[in-house]
């Protein structure tokens, strides 16, 4: 990035984003917070990464290909079929690859259990397992924003680089952490949504630190500063 965050500049970008997606139907950027869309750019800028694994296919998936330069393989598992064709016919990038995975057990979403509801290994089984059986090195960054995402994070332990970098979206929830493998750094940012189980961001890797990856000091201010904003508008 080539200027530090700063939260009020997010929040009227998140506001323009609005707009543009409710009024004019037009998405410049994965449909986030724009807090939350600077830091997996950011990581991504400093990354370059060759190989990129990412459950949960979006808008992501179609506008960030085409900034990396050393991109050379984007896999991308999408569980809503309705979803992955109106996603796939807005590829263009040869490089992005993705694949309709369908859960192993349909009924998944009538569950009372929150936690089922979302969907659990017993239901996504096919899905979590996927990546394994492609051929190729392990993957630079991985990005999970998708369903059984405690399960991806479990498999993603294993599948990322040494150098490479995870970032799980939706990181409010804090069930996804729960008895996961172990990373040598791990960077964790949760914000005033969490009531809601929404937003939040949870970046690890197996570096010593995420020195020249991500400005972390930069970002959490900037979060600590729409925390303060939320309350003033009285969203908390």
């Amino acid at each position: 990035m080539s200027s530090k965050p700063n939260f009020i500049k997010q929040f009227c970008q998140d506001q323009q984003d609005k707009f543009n997606r409710k009024v004019l139907k037009k998405f410049s950027t994965p449909w986030m917070k724009r807090k939350e869309y600077d830091i997996i750019f950011e990581v991504f800028q400093n990354l370059q990464p060759k190989r990129v694994l990412e459950w949960g296919s979006g808008y992501s998936t179609v506008l960030i290909p085409d900034q990396l330069a050393n991109l050379e393989d984007w896999v991308s598992i999408e569980h809503n079929e309705e979803w992955f064709h109106l996603i796939k016919q807005k590829i263009e990038n040869d490089k992005v690859h993705l694949h309709f995975v369908a859960p192993n057990n349909l009924e998944f979403e009538k569950s009372a259990d929150p936690k089922v509801k979302e969907g659990i290994f017993e239901d996504f089984r096919d899905y979590v397992e996927f990546p394994v059986q492609l051929d190729g090195e392990p993957f630079d960054f991985i990005f999970i924003d998708g369903r059984a995402r405690r399960d991806c994070l479990i498999k993603a332990h294993q599948l990322l680089s040494k150098n490479g970098v995870l970032i799980v979206h939706d990181a409010n929830r804090d069930t996804y952490f729960e008895d996961i493998p172990p990373f040598k750094t791990v960077f964790h940012l949760q914000d005033y949504r969490k009531h809601r189980k929404l937003g939040g961001i949870w970046v690890a890797t197996q570096r010593e630190n995420l020195d020249g990856i991500l400005a972390t000091t930069d970002h959490k201010r900037a979060w600590k500063g729409h925390d303060g904003l939320a309350k003033w508008l009285f969203l908390k």
